[in-house]
């Protein structure tokens, strides 16, 4: 029965659903489980009143998002904005799962809300996420060389004035790199990367973007120069690009540049590599739902057994998920 009086403040509400979600993670996908669900945030919507700050409606749609949850996040926004209607982090919010439900029109309602806001209002979100949103809903569907020349220039409009109110934030680069990426600019995407390194102080993504980037056309060296800097940077703001991945990249370029130059590897690189391997691994252990996890492990255990036999270099014994590993082998 729908019950309008709950009176139950956002914050505790996101508490609820995460109980919710995380209690039955292994059977919420059964219709049961999501009925519940959305005769709660149901009833919780049709409450009188609402006690809770902008962030606290952020909060709460995003846990719903990480489930794929988009139509009850954007439901979810849809009340807070009408408590925050000029909250940029929610707008840009709605754009961001409204695009995943389709939500076509709200969603160009919202834009345009967001457009109305001063941009030295805007938070990272509201120049990130709008320009995906136009990327996705704009550029990629452009009829005409001009028309696509026409939405690029809005959409690097939008990334200047980012990075004008936030000149040493790296997202702004990474923004326009995604722009050209997208749109096939692949030589604007390196240039753009490349600037970001040279002029951000720490920029991990971006360098970590380049180091793909690079392994992919087989430049193992600059490849390696990318991860190098993401490892770095990383490390200096406390925060990973992509936690384990980093190291597993890392050993990757090693080897495949020893391999393309026909170059023999001493114990000392080696028993790095290892400890790349062992870092990523130790990273992947504790990575809850990654569904990179068993590839990853095969592309390991694949270059352990390469080295192993190569090289005749054992696993030092403080390499204890990289010995795991290698356990399964039967060496």
């Amino acid at each position: 029965m729908e019950n309008t009086n709950l009176d139950i403040p956002v914050r505790k509400m996101e508490n609820i659903c995460e109980r919710i979600l995380t209690e039955n993670s292994g059977a919420y996908d059964d219709a049961s489980s999501r009925a519940e669900l959305n005769e709660l945030i149901h009833s919780f919507l049709n409450q009188q009143t609402h006690s809770g700050d902008a962030d606290d409606w952020h909060n709460l749609a995003v846990t719903l998002s990480i489930r794929d949850e988009y139509k009850l996040a954007c439901d979810i926004l849809t009340c807070g904005i009408k408590y925050f209607p000029k909250n940029v982090d929610l707008l840009a919010d709605y754009l961001l799962y409204g695009i995943d439900c389709g939500k076509t029109e709200q969603c160009k309602k919202i834009s345009q809300d967001l457009l109305s806001i001063p941009k030295r209002l805007w938070t990272w979100r509201g120049f990130s996420f709008l320009t995906d949103y136009i990327l996705q809903t704009e550029a990629l569907y452009a009829e005409t060389d001009e028309a696509l020349d026409s939405i690029l220039e809005k959409l690097l409009n939008i990334v200047h004035e980012y990075r004008k109110l936030f000149p040493l934030f790296e997202d702004s680069y990474k923004v326009e790199a995604t722009i050209y990426k997208k749109l096939n600019m692949s030589d604007k995407y390196i240039m753009i990367l490349e600037q970001a390194m040279e002029q951000i102080p720490a920029c991990p993504k971006c360098a970590l973007m380049y180091a793909d980037s690079m392994f992919e056309s087989s430049n193992y060296q600059k490849a390696l120069k990318g991860v190098t800097r993401s490892i770095a940077d990383s490390s200096q703001i406390k925060q990973s690009a992509h936690d384990g991945y980093l190291y597993f990249l890392h050993g990757l370029c090693i080897i495949a540049d020893a391999q393309k130059n026909n170059d023999n590897l001493n114990k000392d690189i080696i028993i790095n590599i290892y400890s790349d391997f062992n870092m990523a691994l130790s990273f992947y252990d504790n990575s809850v739902g990654s569904g990179k996890v068993i590839n990853y492990k095969d592309v390991i255990k694949n270059k352990i057994l390469y080295l192993i036999n190569r090289y005749h270099i054992n696993i030092p014994e403080e390499d204890v998920a990289l010995q795991n590993l290698v356990n399964e082998l039967n060496l």
